[in-house]
């Protein structure tokens, strides 16, 4: 059948019926890593991936109903898969699609189009960003970017350089930029900061944290965790919904390529560094590194290139942008300007496990059947969960969040997620 037949009868009658499938159901099959080695075909199913990345693309980028979102990747890859199709339009955003180079009739054809249709969450790659950075800051500066709210990073290792070029010239100095890390087997982000939940300092070129009811682990070469600023393997230490179902017609391969270097751990195949404040650093693929003078230096490490910007761990003074500081009892947003080692935030004043335990009651199950949720009011430092620009404090008692979706079996997100809206990027200094 042609695609006109199949659309037309459906679109005019204004419903297209949708098949009930198990949660379990293959939804694709994408394939993967054909640059170290046979390419594998994942297999995603519908439950999980769905629920998964509903929720993630509500914590991460904060959709709303006026939110106008555009993802540059190919969507053919798996960022176009979660970022472009199926996480924001479970959301029912508007979305912008494109089909053509950043830098053709000129270099600023994608500010171009964040101003002509009003983008206001913007997510692109590192390796976009430094070539648009070496046309210089005269071609954004022709654009009125102020629709922009969120600015978002994909696909590797940003370096701080690039981080700040983009904050500074496309967010305008204030924008919060998520530097998400994910895989195509994880299916959706993992690690990122999530202004949709509360609010976090930012350190360019850290992917700050995992997500709710993701536990990731930095360990050496015989499983066990590294200490702090030390380089090891990333892995998962529990099942996440979004997580791939298996390899397509290899399952012995599934279980040798994730699952038996570390035992009881998902071998995510990246380097990573997790620093004193429990920030997460990825430094790239494990399999693909450079050996200079008897050093292994990763694809996250060699990135910078000439650029002024070192990595941060690797500096001196490490420098962290914070969304917002609470004055000891106000409650009041302070400016942290470029202050060494200036962690704040709420991670940091509740306590790490206080926050730990937080995500955990926020996680979607695994096996998709219940949601744990913590009794009483999330409460932020200083006072209460803001709702966003409108500076009001409102509680959220969660003890209300009981209704289960009927197609879910959790609680319904929106009310689960009527948290902080905005990130108060302001805030920034």
């Amino acid at each position: 059948a042609w695609l006109d037949d199949l659309l037309t009868d459906p679109c005019r009658s204004g419903h297209i019926a949708p098949l009930p499938v198990e949660s379990t159901h293959p939804l694709y099959i994408l394939y993967t890593s054909g640059t170290t080695g046979k390419p594998k075909g994942i297999v995603h199913g519908t439950g999980g991936y769905l629920v998964y990345n509903y929720s993630a693309y509500r914590w991460v980028f904060d959709l709303k109903d006026e939110s106008v979102y555009w993802c540059t990747a190919d969507v053919g890859w798996v960022t176009g898969h979660s970022a472009i199709v199926y996480g924001p339009l479970a959301h029912g955003a508007t979305i912008v699609l494109y089909e053509g180079v950043p830098d053709y009739p000129g270099p600023d054809r994608w500010w171009d189009i964040v101003e002509k249709y009003g983008v206001t969450v913007f997510y692109t790659s590192p390796t976009a960003v430094r070539m648009l950075m070496k046309y210089g800051d005269d071609w954004p500066r022709k654009h009125d970017l102020s629709s922009l709210d969120l600015l978002g990073s994909v696909g590797e290792p940003i370096n701080p350089e690039a981080w700040r070029w983009y904050y500074e010239h496309i967010g305008q100095g204030r924008c919060p930029i998520v530097d998400t890390w994910w895989q195509t087997e994880t299916g959706g982000i993992m690690i990122s900061p999530t202004p949709g939940i509360e609010r976090l300092p930012l350190k360019p070129g850290s992917a700050t944290f995992p997500l709710p009811g993701i536990e990731a682990v930095v360990v050496n070469e015989q499983g066990q965790p590294t200490a702090a600023g030390e380089r090891g393997l990333l892995a998962i230490k529990r099942p996440w919904p979004g997580m791939l179902l298996g390899i397509h017609g290899a399952p012995e391969r599934y279980k040798e390529a994730y699952w038996s270097r570390f035992p009881g751990l998902y071998y995510s195949g990246d380097y990573a560094i997790k620093d004193n404040d429990g920030y997460f650093w990825i430094l790239g693929r494990a399999d693909e590194v450079l050996k200079i003078a008897g050093h292994r230096l990763g694809t996250g490490q060699g990135r910078p290139g000439k650029g002024r910007g070192h990595h941060p761990l690797c500096h001196p003074q490490r420098w962290s942008h914070g969304l917002r500081r609470t004055q000891e009892g106000s409650g009041q947003p302070y400016e942290a300007k470029d202050r060494p080692h200036s962690y704040t935030g709420s991670r940091l004043l509740r306590g790490q496990a206080a926050q730990d335990q937080e995500r955990q009651d926020h996680a979607p199950s695994a096996q998709g059947g219940g949601h744990q949720h913590s009794p009483g009011r999330l409460e932020h430092p200083g006072g209460r969960v803001g709702s966003g620009g409108d500076n009001q404090e409102r509680p959220v008692n969660l003890n209300k969040v009981q209704e289960v979706h009927p197609c879910l079996a959790m609680p319904p997100i929106g009310l689960l997620l009527s948290l902080p809206r905005k990130c108060h990027p302001e805030a920034i200094a």
